[in-house]
């Protein structure tokens, strides 16, 4: 979407995810990172999967809360994004039964089905908040108008689609890359812990150096040229976050993970009228995890190589196995 169109169904929500907004969030997301450290605490020396066990749950929860999906309901959600998202990956994807056949074909279908299961789930929480409004993105969205006009029924699941897809499963990716550089880059951990304030432009580094989301198409709206290149209007344009990220024009060493880089100017969250919503949020998540965790690690070791989900459009660590020693 662009234009009018784009701007006023993206301003339905944008409220909840701006910077003041999302402060009455802190405590939540505090109490929650800290049930991981103590977690982590209890299994001080033992081999974990951080990826799995840890940074898949934590940011589902929080916007589980937002969105309105009662918790019981989030392995739920976490299942149909993993299925959704890992389409590809033959330990994520869903199997239809007796099923072997990896096509293209066949990995439609199975997508197909994952999404009707998403509508069917939103189409009754929608009836609920209808007749039952709470102060949540689900009554604002089942109730929402533009122009004075209800959205309709595509827009409406493509919203709750977004929210509760990519609303957890970027952060999540990204979480568990900065745990991977504090495993690989001992050097890290004494500097963070040293100086607390360094933890926003560790977690910059973080989303530059493994980009969640791999690409988006765009359309061109106009002719144009670039470097040379002819683009011309209604050509599609496969967007790269994974190289402009490292684009070694913006970025010194652009394989090296620095996270003295000022600026980042990475794209990990997208640019312009498209930036993502729910960016000040993924950060403040972050944030909050390693505030929280950074104090009370002695070192973190690597237990193995991290594992990656196989994804063409999104998609992080699938596991990443540490041993961590706390203070």
């Amino acid at each position: 979407m662009d234009g009018d169109e784009h701007k006023n169904l993206r301003a339905l929500t944008q409220s909840w995810f701006m910077p003041n907004s999302i402060l009455k969030l802190d405590g939540r997301i505090r109490k929650l990172a800290s049930e991981i450290v103590e977690k982590i605490r209890q299994q001080e020396g033992q081999r974990i999967d951080f990826s799995t066990d840890y940074a898949l749950h934590y940011p589902l929860h929080v916007i589980m809360d937002i969105l309105g999906v009662p918790q019981e309901d989030a392995p739920r959600m976490l299942m149909l994004t993993q299925e959704f998202f890992g389409s590809e990956d033959s330990d994520l994807k869903r199997k239809s039964p007796g099923e072997s056949d990896s096509s293209g074909a066949a990995m439609g279908k199975a997508m197909m089905a994952v999404v009707e299961d998403f509508k069917v789930y939103f189409e009754q929480l929608t009836e609920d908040r209808r007749k039952n409004p709470r102060n949540d993105i689900a009554t604002l969205l089942a109730n929402a108008q533009v122009d004075g006009q209800p959205i309709d029924e595509v827009a409406r699941l493509g919203y709750y689609f977004i929210i509760a897809t990519a609303g957890h499963d970027t952060t999540s990716s990204s979480t568990s890359v900065a745990m991977w550089a504090l495993s690989r880059f001992p050097e890290l951990l004494p500097r963070l812990q040293a100086d607390l304030s360094l933890i926003p432009q560790f977690i910059d580094e973080a989303l530059r150096f493994a980009s969640p989301v791999r690409h988006f198409m765009r359309t061109a709206t106009a002719d144009t040229e670039i470097r040379g290149r002819v683009i011309r209007k209604d050509d599609w344009l496969m967007l790269c976050y994974g190289s402009a990220n490292r684009d070694e024009e913006v970025f010194p060493e652009p394989f090296k993970f620095n996270m003295d880089r000022k600026p980042n100017r990475h794209l990990a969250f997208g640019i312009g009228n498209h930036v993502c919503l729910g960016q000040h949020l993924a950060k403040m998540e972050m944030r909050i995890l390693f505030e929280e965790l950074i104090p009370k690690l002695r070192q973190v070791e690597p237990a193995g190589e991290m594992d990656f989900v196989a994804s063409n459009f999104v998609g992080g660590p699938k596991h990443l196995p540490v041993r961590c020693l706390m203070r």
